[in-house]
Formats: structure tokens, sequence, C-alpha cells
């Protein structure tokens, strides 16, 4: 899975690190660039 994760990131121009701490666990964060808002067309909706 995160493979997939990893490619599809790159595919889109972000990024993709971790913070891993022994006996906490290890966090991921993905960032992904955003269109300029002038993209957006009024058929979208946002999540």
């Amino acid at each position: 899975g995160l493979s997939i994760v990893r490619e599809l990131v790159m595919v889109h121009r972000g990024r993709i690190w971790y913070d891993s701490e022994v006996g906490n666990g290890t966090t991921f964060f993905v960032e992904l660039p955003s269109r300029p808002d002038d993209s957006r067309n009024g058929s979208e909706h946002d999540l």
C-alpha cells in the first residue's frame, strides 16, 4: 500500500515523509500541491 501511495504522490508532484518514535509508532505525512482558486469550476464540490 505505501509504495502505491508513494507513486501517486510523485505523479502529483507532492511529497511523503514520516516521523517515527520508539514506543509511539510511526506517522506518515502526505503533501500535495493545490491548484489555484481561479482554476476551479462551479461543478466541483469541496470535501
